[in-house]
């Protein structure tokens, strides 16, 4: 190994605290844009997106020093990297502890953003609902007919029209 432990486990903490603060912001940004979309509030949503995409650079720069921190200790890539690291250079698995802390914020991150997506999705399907009917459509009618070709009649006004 290329790195004494002491400084291997000084700089995986260091780098996990980073992970863990950039993690925790990236969850409240995703929070603000929920509540953002809830509230129709433009601005706001301008403003949690613009945030999200800062935090994810932070995270991607904290990920790739870890990533580097455990290659330079010979640890490679695998589902066992950080417990194997850990092993290695802390007894008193503070990195551990932290590494779990991260998996957790991230895992409620995903959740956040599976579920803004689907709030998105829903909004999505209303505005489209509205658009046929000033078209004079059924909103349940599909684009395309069963055979994939464009519908004929009602369906080729353009909003103006209708």
């Amino acid at each position: 190994m290329s790195i004494q432990t002491s400084d291997a486990r000084d700089q995986a903490i260091e780098i996990l605290d980073s992970c863990v603060f950039h993690a925790t912001r990236l969850k409240e940004c995703l929070q603000d844009e929920h509540d953002a979309l809830a509230e129709q509030d433009l601005d706001a949503l301008m403003t949690a997106i613009e945030d999200k995409g800062l935090c994810v650079r932070e995270l991607q720069k904290s990920e790739a020093r870890r990533a580097a921190l455990c290659d330079a200790a010979g640890f490679p890539d695998g589902p066992s990297q950080m417990a194997d690291f850990s092993d290695w250079c802390d007894e008193e698995s503070l990195i551990e502890r932290s590494w779990d802390d991260l998996l957790g914020i991230a895992a409620e991150c995903n959740s956040l953003n599976l579920a803004n997506g689907a709030f998105i999705r829903v909004r999505k399907q209303h505005i489209d609902a509205g658009i046929a009917v000033l078209r004079g459509i059924d909103p349940a009618t599909p684009t395309y007919d069963r055979h994939g070709g464009a519908r004929d009649g009602l369906g080729n006004r353009s909003i103006a029209e209708a």
